[in-house]
């Protein structure tokens, strides 16, 4: 055996042995923290006549000038040595305690020159930060994505679930349309910051902001993530929970809550209290869920919070088989009761096509827009992912109130839609005011009725669903 081979030999051991090696009483009560930077060729491009590696350097630099010494913190780079490697990526700097100044400098002295695996490199961070024995916090630092073939959600997930407490906080720097949806998963699924910074000014807040969060998750903790059936992952793939809530309160002997302490939002959460009772209450789109919990002095505790609820999908069309509908739909989601009647609201969103999580159970949907309105009951399985189509079966309307030659007439005009019934009456469908008013109304028998200038003028109207139709009346 050559010295060459010796000495690799002798590296790789060593480098087994420290992963293996059980994290000390010491460890876990300190902050541990990887700093995980692209230096991929990408990062050579400029903002503002500057190298973004040059600009990084700076933030970096910046930002390990206030670090906590109460949190060792080691450096992992990749793409920075060999072009078109999928497997360039290192622990330049171990993680220990004081390390600040040597990532700082170590950051300095790297160039940026090949591809983007930041999911191996994610997953090595953690596993020098000895993820699953305890608490540790992963800082990546990239100008975009994946470029060698792994999913960095399904990473995340499985960081995530395996870890005592894993986080990572992202920092997209200088990343293009759409990259940051891409991106945000690894902070949303692990309870991490999501932060894009287009300037060397943004980028060096951003590195602050993080730095904060990665100091505030010090100490004993409880950390909180979502689950959407007992046995499901955190999160299902490509799903972010932006519009999840959490409020913290103390609990009393009698169950009856205090005063909210804290609140958040996002996947996943962290509360930092004394030792004692209480309840996280979960609000996400038409789900609310109380989640009592004990905190102990001095431990912490990851909670899978189980919503028993549904994603579902919503879009909807004039007619059916036509294409969707481009404009704000009004989804609101009722509870039904025992006796099938409509029961109480649950949530309400707004657009042209919107993913609402609503309890597992029977529920009905209720899609709207301007005058067309249509429902639809299911049950839904915990768990369930499901698109549900909807067919409003009704048309744009444009309405224009002309003079006897045919001019189109100003001022102000009010149009009312009445649907005339089986029994012949008629009831009121929708309300709009203006001249040129658009709206959409039912298709079917109608009435329209225009009020200006002191006289009210009635139209009958027979409207076929997915025409777009003028409504052309005559005032003299």
């Amino acid at each position: 055996m050559n010295l060459k081979i010796a000495i690799a030999f002798l590296f790789a051991a060593l480098v087994s042995l420290a992963i293996a090696t059980p994290v000390s009483a010491e460890q876990t009560e300190r902050g541990r923290a990887m700093l995980v930077l692209d230096a991929s060729g990408s990062m050579w491009g400029q903002i503002g006549g500057r190298n973004k590696v040059e600009i990084a350097r700076d933030a970096i630099a910046d930002m390990l000038l206030g670090w906590d010494a109460e949190i060792d913190i080691g450096l992992m780079a990749y793409g920075h040595r060999r072009k078109g490697d999928c497997g360039d990526n290192e622990e330049v700097v171990p993680v220990r305690p004081g390390q600040a100044a040597k990532v700082s400098a170590a950051v300095q002295g790297l160039g940026a020159v090949g591809k983007t695996p930041l999911s191996a490199a994610v997953i090595t961070a953690a596993d020098r930060l000895q993820y699953q024995q305890a608490p540790a916090t992963v800082i990546l630092v990239t100008d975009g994505l994946e470029n060698c073939g792994q999913d960095p959600c399904a990473v995340a997930r499985s960081l995530a679930q395996n870890g005592v407490a894993f986080v990572t906080h992202v920092v997209g720097f200088d990343l293009g349309a759409g990259e940051a949806a891409q991106l945000g998963c690894l902070a949303d699924l692990t309870g991490g910051v999501f932060i894009e910074a287009s300037n060397g000014a943004d980028l060096t807040e951003a590195l602050r902001g993080t730095m904060a969060e990665t100091t505030r998750a010090l100490g004993p903790s409880q950390r909180f993530h979502v689950v959407l059936s007992e046995g499901a992952d955190i999160l299902p793939s490509g799903f972010y929970a932006k519009n999840l809530r959490w409020q913290f309160f103390p609990r009393q002997a009698s169950g009856a809550l205090g005063q909210r302490m804290a609140q958040s939002s996002g996947a996943s959460a962290v509360f930092d209290p004394d030792a004692g009772r209480y309840s996280a209450v979960l609000k996400w789109d038409a789900v609310t869920v109380e989640y009592p919990f004990e905190a102990v002095a001095e431990e912490q505790a990851a909670h899978r919070v189980v919503l028993d609820a549904a994603i579902l999908t919503l879009s909807a069309s004039l007619r059916a088989g036509g294409p969707l509908v481009s404009d704000q739909v009004g989804w609101t989601v009722y509870a039904v009761t025992e006796d099938g009647g409509r029961g109480v609201k649950l949530g309400y969103k707004a657009g042209a096509e919107v993913q609402m999580v609503v309890p597992a159970g029977d529920i009905e949907v209720v899609a709207k827009l301007r005058g067309a309105q249509v429902g639809e009951r299911q049950v839904f399985a915990p768990g369930a992912q499901q698109r549900m189509g909807f067919n409003l079966d009704a048309a744009r309307v444009r309405y224009v109130l002309r003079d006897g030659n045919g001019a189109v007439l100003r001022g102000h005009q009010t149009w009312t839609a009445h649907r005339r019934t089986t029994d012949g009456t008629l009831r009121k469908v929708d309300f709009v005011s203006g001249s040129g008013a658009t709206t959409y109304l039912p298709a079917g028998d109608l009435v329209i009725e225009v009020q200006a200038n002191g006289r009210k003028i009635q139209h009958p109207l027979v409207l076929v669903a997915g025409v777009e139709t003028e409504v052309s009346i005559t005032h003299e």
